[in-house]
């Protein structure tokens, strides 16, 4: 994965996880990479040649000089900046003989000094021409990206009807819980795309792009900001908690910069809409989309003179660079088909075999020369569960000549007892009519089992995964944190069925059909983000044998 980008990056973290796709003798992939403030490579979508493996063509995602966007970055950005990378997946309009991708945000995320501008081709609908790599279109969904909204997902292939016909579209879904929708041909938008003023970054040296993007249909598919109308109200005790934490952050706006006050996000790092992306219905224009409402709270330190403690370090690189591979650091559970579980990594090493590891690499783990002794000792410190004792000053570190400003508390706030401190739905599954750009329905999806117990209506959840719509009328979906696998009726969004599995249903399901029997089946791995146990478990059903009216 790290050779053939035009610059050495062999020290530096680069994977890929989700599939290439296949146009006829071309396998094309794109890649995922670390976001935080050390070195990361750029995130160039290249083709190879299925038969001899060489490479065929690679677009600059990072533009170079001559190259469209170009001046949308400083003059050596592409020399150094990484990401603008698509690490959700492609779509394939075959008959066209284009790659319809979304790209990532370029690093380091919450702090751009060093990437003046609008920062193309990172956070756009890109479409190429998937024999020669070509440029045919494209849109910046967001400009100079402080706050990991990238495209997460695939953009969907759909039909619209419009002016008495019907013609071919794309929608792109986001974490900002907008959703954009072009015509395939020309990347027009189908309807305004208004650009408005956001407020300004509060950092020296930081330019945030002065407007943003706002589709004017079809409304958000999720929350946006948090204000003084937005405390949760599950019980008087959670209420007064949030107007508590309120007072102390105050409002915040969509497109608030990171700031050095600690601020609440909403939607936060992980949407809004996420990686499990779409799902649209041919018959009726409707698309299908899942999102969650679950604030974080940000802050920015100063990396020349922050004091972080060395397990604080530590917790910072492991989200930075190890994540991506061993899973979210809330529980380190290991990405199926990467690196293992890192929760018991101190009773498996040695603290001197993990520094050795860090130093030298093993097995499909690349070595990390580029951090510092400090470094390593923090991500060790973390790993093993230090207690903060010894504290570090950042100006040390590696990355703090060039990042003036890093991110230190990017973080879940919750109530006393362990709930969002945003009002309910936590999570949602949405109906959208493509050819009004309206929203058809929208549902709570997925709910806490101790609050149903005290009679509480579903409240949502934090959800991660695809849904999927049949003609049959139904749309099937796991994702909450329910670990639950559900059926909602694709025409009012009402709850038609669920199965409790033993684990998360974070996937898209499939349907398939076998000796006359429709069957619907999904993996409930767990585990990873939303913090809930791992599995192993596939689970699929069927249609009954007699079909009954």
């Amino acid at each position: 994965m790290r050779d053939g980008l035009d610059r050495d990056v062999h020290n530096q973290s680069m994977a890929a996880t989700s599939p290439g796709l296949v146009y006829r003798d071309l396998f094309v992939i794109g890649s995922t990479m670390g976001e935080g403030p050390t070195p990361a490579p750029p995130g160039h979508i290249r083709a190879f040649d299925a038969r001899t493996g060489r490479r065929r063509w690679i677009f600059h995602t990072i533009p170079h000089p001559g190259e469209p966007g170009y001046d949308t970055w400083p003059p050596d950005a592409w020399t150094r900046e990484g990401g603008a990378n698509c690490w959700g997946g492609m779509t394939l309009d075959a008959k066209r003989g284009w790659i319809f991708a979304g790209t990532g945000s370029a690093t380091y995320d919450p702090y751009g000094g060093d990437r003046v501008g609008k920062d193309l081709f990172a956070n756009c609908v890109l479409v190429l021409k998937a024999q020669t790599g070509e440029l045919v279109w494209y849109y910046q969904t967001v400009h100079h990206d402080l706050w990991d909204y990238d495209l997460p997902c695939p953009p969907t292939l759909v039909k619209v009807w419009r002016d008495g016909r019907q013609f071919d579209a794309v929608a792109q879904s986001t974490k900002t819980g907008f959703l954009f929708l072009f015509d395939r041909e020309t990347g027009r938008p189908l309807f305004d795309v208004v650009e408005r003023p956001v407020p300004p970054s509060e950092l020296p040296g930081e330019q945030a792009w002065p407007t943003q993007p706002y589709p004017v249909k079809p409304p958000p598919f999720a929350l946006q900001g948090w204000h003084a109308g937005d405390l949760t109200d599950l019980t008087p005790e959670a209420h007064a908690f949030a107007l508590r934490q309120f007072e102390q952050m105050g409002p915040s706006e969509l497109y608030s910069p990171p700031s050095l006050r600690r601020k609440a996000r909403l939607p936060q790092t992980n949407g809004g809409g996420e990686w499990g992306g779409t799902a649209f219905d041919p018959a009726t224009h409707l698309l299908y989309v899942n999102a969650s409402n679950q604030l974080r709270q940000t802050q920015m330190f100063p990396s020349q003179t922050a004091q972080i403690t060395l397990p604080g370090l530590g917790s910072l690189l492991y989200e930075t660079i190890c994540s991506t591979c061993h899973g979210m650091e809330e529980n380190r559970p290991g990405v199926s088909g990467g690196g293992p579980s890192l929760l018991t990594v101190r009773h498996r090493l040695a603290r001197q075999q993990v520094l050795q590891i860090l130093e030298k690499g093993r097995n499909q783990m690349p070595a990390f020369p580029t951090l510092s002794a400090t470094e390593k000792r923090g991500l060790v410190a973390f790993l093993f569960g230090d207690p903060p004792g010894e504290k570090v000053n950042a100006g040390e570190l590696s990355f703090s000549k060039q990042i003036p400003y890093v991110g230190a508390g990017n973080s879940y706030i919750y109530d006393p007892d362990g709930y969002p401190l945003n009002k309910r739905p936590w999570g949602t599954l949405t109906a959208i009519d493509l050819d009004r750009g309206e929203i058809r329905w929208q549902v709570p999806l997925g709910t806490y089992p101790a609050l149903e117990k005290k009679g509480y209506p579903p409240t949502g959840t934090f959800n991660i995964g695809g849904e999927l719509v049949t003609a049959g009328g139904l749309v099937f979906i796991g994702a909450a944190m329910d670990e639950r696998f559900h059926a909602f009726d694709k025409s009012t969004g009402k709850l038609l069925w669920q199965y409790q599995m033993s684990a998360g249903g974070y996937a898209t399901p499939a349907t398939f059909e076998a000796t006359g029997r429709q069957f619907v089946i999904i993996a409930a791995g767990g585990g990873g983000k939303p913090m809930t146990h791992s599995g192993d478990a596939y689970y699929c059903f069927a249609l009954p044998k007699t079909a009954h009216p």
